[in-house]
């Protein structure tokens, strides 16, 4: 057997002793990078975080850095609206930790590719992604991220007609939780709040904002989002003071906290509230203001410019509104890669065509939009756009279909136990049955409405008597005569207008609207 030197074993061992302190090295300043990454990512330098990631990523790190970066990356990528690279980097992350084992990493990109997903307008895929996350989030023992992805789930279940199983799957992860974030206890409570507004439980809706609220004493961002949806609950039981009050009250701390995107936010929705009251210039201005934070806070003045192209169609100042469609047309990528804003720039252009008496275009804008396959999985969208159809089947004077679609939108409501939007159309399927001189049916339906209303809606319970006090004073003054005859006639101080009708659409639209959070 031949003995090597000592010097040369010495030698080997002192080489293998260098390569291994460089490899040790190397991953030291690689983690080090990947700590740099995450603070840019923190710090809302997004851009920065993606081109530092991307250079890492050419160095070909070892697997598990590798899976990391590329989900720090992928939220990066996710957090500036370029969905489909986040999807496709996520995936590769996914795969990546699966392989290894990397359980918290598989966990956190499955969370972020479901949202990611949403974005692209695929619940049902995302639907999987999240289960999948909130599985591994069990095995990592990451209280936090259960409760994230626990809250992002429920709230597609939420938007999907699953409400009650959202509401039990959000109580089980705040009980079994018992480490989570503040913050992530904060937005299940703040999507609990959701869940029951949409139940017609407003006065739990309102505990569950102010527990979210108790989790935040020292995240304004947080206080700012909850301040902002108690606003929209008190707006929706018509107590518009106390909603200001509450919109003005986030507006403050988004400010304090320097956060340019949660003040163009409220600022967007003080201008919905006055617009609804119908002070027109003074939402003009919030709106305007709204622009130049979205543009400092480097997000794509999408929203503020479909607000504004809405605003001034209810203004009928279309040709202000056609400007206001075309320099939404230069977002041509953002309206695409995110179905909410995409479906609302149709729908603005089908109220547009409507205001210039072009029914036959704006009814094709509306098929075309049923065509688009993402729809089925986006159910208050496509309740919005069956409010439109309404709407536009109402000005061509044809009621049966008015009335087709509007059951509907009950059965959808009661399919998704919505009872706010169950309540809404009811309402509206009593104007037509008005409109059709359907008294009998008309008034029971409203009736049960103020039965049911009364002691948690307190605005949809005054809508309602409102229009059964209407319904009776029509039933006797019209009284032998065609209801369609003394509609034609604008001197009646008793008729029931189909531009009344198509008012309490809006505010069903507006119900909606309010629903539209983003988790």
């Amino acid at each position: 057997m031949i003995m090597m030197p000592s010097y040369l074993i010495l030698a080997v061992f002192l080489m293998i002793l260098l390569v291994i302190i460089f490899v040790q090295k190397k991953r030291q300043e690689q983690e080090l990078s990947i700590s740099e990454i995450q603070e840019k990512l923190d710090n809302r330098q997004y851009e920065d975080a993606i081109t530092l990631g991307q250079e890492l990523l050419s160095h070909n790190p070892p697997a598990d850095l590798k899976c990391e970066i590329m989900c720090i990356v992928g939220i990066a990528l996710f957090r500036l609206n370029q969905n489909q690279e986040a999807k496709e980097l996520l995936e590769q992350s996914i795969t990546i930790s699966h392989n290894i084992g990397y359980f918290s990493i598989e966990a956190k990109s499955n969370y972020w590719l479901g949202r990611a997903l949403v974005k692209l307008g695929h619940d049902d895929e995302a639907i999987k992604y999240y289960l999948k996350g909130l599985e591994l989030s069990r095995v990592s023992n990451d209280d936090t991220l259960r409760l994230f992805i626990a809250n992002s789930l429920g709230y597609v279940w939420l938007r999907t007609g699953r409400a009650l199983e959202a509401k039990k799957l959000l109580l089980e992860a705040i009980e079994s939780s018992l480490n989570g974030s503040d913050f992530a206890f904060s937005l299940c409570y703040n999507t609990l709040g959701a869940i029951e507004h949409a139940l017609g439980n407003n006065d739990d809706a309102i505990d569950c904002y102010n527990q979210s609220l108790q989790y935040l004493e020292d995240d304004l961002i947080g206080v700012s989002i909850a301040l902002n949806n108690i606003a929209n609950i008190f707006l929706e039981m018509g107590l518009n003071d106390e909603a200001l009050s509450y919109y003005y009250r986030a507006l403050e701390v988004s400010e304090k906290a320097n956060d340019d995107e949660g003040i163009a936010y409220v600022l967007r929705n003080i201008a919905e509230l006055l617009e609804n009251r119908g002070d027109f210039d003074q939402a003009l201005e919030h709106l305007n203001r709204a622009k130049i934070h979205f543009e400092r806070a480097r997000i794509p003045p999408v929203e503020v410019f479909l607000s504004l192209a809405y605003l001034m169609t209810k203004m009928d100042r279309i040709d202000r509104a056609l400007e206001y469609i075309s320099e939404l047309e230069e977002y041509g990528s953002h309206l695409e890669k995110n179905y909410g804003w995409y479906i609302r720039y149709h729908l603005i252009k089908a109220e547009i065509q409507m205001k210039q008496y072009h029914y036959d275009d704006a009814f094709q804008i509306l098929c075309d939009l049923k065509e688009d396959s993402r729809i089925n999985n986006m159910v208050l969208e496509h309740m919005f756009l069956l409010l439109l159809e309404t709407q536009l089947f109402l000005k061509s004077n044809d009621l049966d279909k008015a009335l087709d679609t509007l059951l509907t939108i009950e059965q959808k409501a009661l399919d998704m136990k919505n009872v706010v939007l169950i309540w809404h159309a009811k309402l509206a399927v009593s104007l037509i049955d008005v409109l059709n001189n359907n008294f009998d049916t008309a008034e029971e339906r409203i009736s049960s409405v103020i039965a049911e209303a009364k002691t948690k809606n307190h605005y949809i319970a005054e809508n309602a008597r409102l229009l059964l006090e209407r319904s009776k004073k029509t039933r006797t003054a019209l009284a032998g005569y065609d209801v369609a005859d003394k509609i034609s006639k604008p001197d009646e101080d008793f008729k029931i207008s189909k531009d009344e009708v198509s008012d309490y659409i809006s505010s069903v639209k507006n119900f909606v609207s309010e629903l539209g959070l983003i988790n």
